[in-house]
């Protein structure tokens, strides 16, 4: 099978899910300092090479299996979906904090399934009625790369 993109370049994918979080910011001067909740919209974002067409390769073409993002997401849920985030993440959950949480996850438990030259680009946390006008972002280029074998694209 002939591969008319044969070019040097990186692709980012990207898997979003929505789940709901009660909070609340104890040192907030406004409404925040009260007990309330966000539906929040996150968003990971993986970049790398699209791997080779081959018979034996079944993430042929991709950057990695979209299911191998939502499985990562599952596990985000299941620990975050419907919870007091003072309670599961730390005594202060801010969508910034919530990003770098999800972020540090990502290390863990996504980017070893990643292979060589693919890494966790970015998390995106909003609040589903204000985005996307307002988010917090974690970005890293470097140490979130995947830990896999190596695979076959042109140069």
């Amino acid at each position: 099978m002939s591969d008319d993109f044969n070019l040097p370049m990186n692709v980012t994918i990207c898997k979003e899910m929505r789940m709901a979080m009660a909070h609340r910011l104890p040192h907030h001067d406004g409404k925040c300092r009260q007990l309330h909740g966000h539906t929040y919209v996150v968003r990971v974002y993986v970049t790398g090479p699209v791997q080779d067409v081959k018979e034996e390769n079944p993430q042929s073409g991709m950057v990695v299996d979209f299911g191998i993002l939502k499985d990562f997401l599952k596990s985000v849920e299941t620990k975050m979906d419907h919870q007091f985030g003072n309670e599961t993440m730390d005594v202060y959950p801010t969508a910034e904090r919530l990003a770098l949480r999800i972020m540090v996850m990502a290390q863990e438990q996504l980017a070893p399934q990643l292979l060589s030259g693919t890494r966790v680009s970015k998390v995106r946390v909003y609040e589903e009625y204000i985005a996307p006008q307002a988010f917090a972002e974690v970005s890293d280029k470097s140490t979130f790369s995947g830990q896999g074998e190596s695979r076959g694209v042109a140069a």
